[in-house]
């Protein structure tokens, strides 16, 4: 997608940025290259093309193309340093001449899906050995919902959507795509401040692909021919119910995090009912350590216990923020099924533990 606008007003954004690097679609950019860049340039009218632009030098590679004054300089996703804070830039209201773009497929609020792939994004498998749980599957199966869903064989976010007319389908993309979509949603606002707003977002299913389509621009991924496990029997529909504060939960955890780390990562839950509030003692056990636990209010059905990865279960509960979250827990040897009252909810295998020590 090619797009112009005011050079001038264009180095102004760029100096009222503090972040090292921008992103432009899903391109990293170092800012401060590209501000020396356009500044020397003396022409107002500045073509900027984010879309798969074809130079022969790099393949198979996306950059960004600038075009002013007759000349052409293209910058590759290198940012300054990964991992810092960026800052995506959008162009609407700079864009002069620019046609209106027809779009066509299913409105998705982006705001939603950007969050719902956020959450599954943490349970994507790092083992290239396992190409199916490389991927997020998009289930729209159930008529009306859209299911995002991962998995690590440890456990399994899913995050539900509310979404009409989709195609009774069970599509898979790559990992790699999946932060592709990330950045470009995260670019797909106009305004600033209190004045952003969400552009709308469409989704299109083709025979081979997946379509996401905005007035910033469009991105086309292609569907994994990969088999993802049947989920849905992995969910337990029954357990005893326990509320609680999720930033409770985050803080007593983190406060036992230093003996887990000695203890094979594992934290043990223990909940007991009580009036009006019931309670869970969490705590963890280290040969060379010894034992720590903490108590947070709880509401709570009926007593029982789990052991869980303290690392899955601290990444869950960062999704939730100060949310009132709820947990079902069927027995010591069942997973825990935790909902962040988002819909969204994930799925944890328990660990074994010896309960007398």
């Amino acid at each position: 997608m090619t797009i112009t606008v005011n050079r001038k007003d264009f180095i102004k954004q760029l100096s009222s940025v503090n972040q090292d690097n921008i992103g432009i679609g899903d391109v990293l950019i170092d800012r401060k290259k590209l501000l020396t860049a356009l500044k020397l340039q003396d022409d107002d009218v500045l073509s900027i093309n984010y879309g798969n632009v074809s130079w022969p030098q790099v393949d198979n590679e996306t950059c960004i193309q600038f075009q002013c004054n007759n000349q052409t300089f293209r910058f590759l996703n290198r940012p300054k340093n990964h991992g810092v804070s960026v800052k995506y830039l959008n162009f609407i209201d700079a864009v002069m001449n620019a046609e209106k773009k027809v779009l066509t497929g299913i409105p998705i609020d982006t705001d939603d899906l950007l969050d719902a792939l956020k959450f599954v994004q943490h349970g994507i498998t790092t083992e290239l050995t396992r190409l199916a749980l490389n991927c997020v599957l998009f289930d729209s199966t159930e008529s009306g919902i859209l299911r995002l869903v991962s998995a690590d064989g440890f456990r399994l976010p899913v995050a539900e959507m509310q979404v009409g007319d989709l195609p009774q389908e069970q599509v898979l993309l790559h990992s790699n795509d999946i932060k592709t979509l990330i950045n470009f949603l995260k670019s797909n606002t106009t305004g600033k401040g209190r004045s952003k707003i969400w552009l709308p977002v469409y989704l299109e299913y083709g025979m081979t692909y997946l379509k996401f389509s905005s007035e910033l621009g469009t991105h086309v991924f292609q569907k994994q021919a990969l088999h993802f496990p049947n989920y849905v029997p992995l969910i337990p529909t029954q357990g005893t119910h326990i509320q609680l504060i999720a930033n409770d939960l985050l803080q007593a955890v983190k406060s036992v995090t230093p003996i887990a780390k000695d203890g094979s990562g594992i934290v043990r839950l223990q909940f007991c009912k009580g009036y009006p509030f019931g309670k869970v003692t969490v705590s963890s056990n280290s040969e060379e350590l010894g034992t720590t636990a903490v108590d947070c209010d709880a509401k709570v059905d009926s007593d029982c216990k789990i052991a869980v990865n303290s690392n899955y279960l601290k990444q869950f509960l960062s999704t939730c923020k100060d949310t009132i979250i709820d947990l079902f827990i069927q027995d010591i040897s069942s997973p825990i099924v935790a909902h962040n009252g988002l819909e969204q909810y994930e799925v944890i295998m328990p660990m074994f533990v010896n309960w007398s020590n």
